[in-house]
């Protein structure tokens, strides 16, 4: 992979569209890899056994929130330390036409 690989590197594990990415320290390793589940549910035979009530709750939530407020994005920016991911801040507005 890399010719130093005995020796740690950040760059290794960083994403390609992360500012402080080369492309010869690259691992060939997703970093977002395993992002898409939720682990305080936990995984495989040992998972909660309120995950599936817990997310139709969160779906419920954001309907109503939607329904009742205006969702405006504050400072969409993103933001690379300590993990890769967004930074944005949400302003809600009560509707006024329900």
């Amino acid at each position: 992979y890399t010719k130093s690989h005995d020796t740690f590197q950040m760059e290794r594990f960083l994403p390609r569209d992360h500012p402080l990415y080369r492309p010869e320290t690259d691992s060939g390793i997703d970093p977002f890899q395993g992002k898409v589940s939720y682990p305080i549910f936990g995984g495989g035979t040992h998972v909660c056994l309120g995950k599936a009530f817990a997310q139709l709750e969160l779906r419920v939530l954001a309907t109503r929130m939607l329904k009742h407020y205006r969702v405006e994005v504050r400072n969409p920016k993103k933001s690379y330390f300590p993990v890769n991911g967004w930074n944005v801040e949400f302003k809600l507005t009560k509707r006024k036409d329900l």
